[in-house]
């Protein structure tokens, strides 16, 4: 797992054009990376000149391995105004209610989102590697989540299919804004 940095690297680039491009994302913007575990994508964009890209997990470790990499972490994110929020491979760690109360009390702009799904409601992960992981407690379609973010006011979900960040059967990989 540590050995991963290049990927996020390129992730970094290829999303932060992406973003750009639609003018979501410029050097200034406030950025967070929740579930940042040892902070690879927040060492990525500071590497490429944005300021003020935070972290944001709860693992100690996790923790202790981002410090190590100059990433600035957040140890409260309630009432911080995000441009954009980076979530990949969290939520399925979450089960709905504590994903609820994260959401009740954040606030961003657009959010760009990966995890694991199931092809149908009622399900199991349509990934064998998703169902063998302990730590997946929620499991749901697309649509389920999508209907989940609704409520948080997203209402245009752009399905990422870049080289290094695609939708899948298996994995929901998409862009979710607020129209407002």
């Amino acid at each position: 797992y540590l050995s991963r940095y290049e990927r996020y690297e390129n992730l970094a680039t290829e999303i932060g054009r992406l973003l750009e491009t639609l003018s979501l994302l410029n050097k200034d913007s406030e950025c967070l990376d929740y579930g940042c575990a040892v902070g690879f994508l927040p060492k990525a964009f500071g590497k490429k000149g944005y300021s003020n890209f935070y972290g944001y997990d709860i693992s100690d470790w996790a923790k202790s391995e981002a410090r190590k990499n100059d990433v600035k972490l957040l140890e409260n994110i309630n009432n911080i105004d995000f441009d954009v929020t980076f979530c990949f491979d969290v939520m399925e760690h979450m089960p709905d209610d504590c994903i609820n109360e994260w959401l009740d009390n954040f606030k961003t702009r657009s959010m760009v989102v990966r995890m694991p799904v199931a092809v149908r409601s009622g399900e199991d992960f349509h990934l064998a590697v998703s169902r063998r992981d302990p730590t997946h407690v929620n499991c749901k379609t697309k649509d389920e989540w999508k209907d989940l973010l609704k409520k948080y006011g997203f209402d245009v979900f752009l399905h990422l299919n870049l080289l290094t960040l695609y939708d899948t059967d298996g994995v929901f990989s998409c862009l979710c804004l607020k129209s407002e």
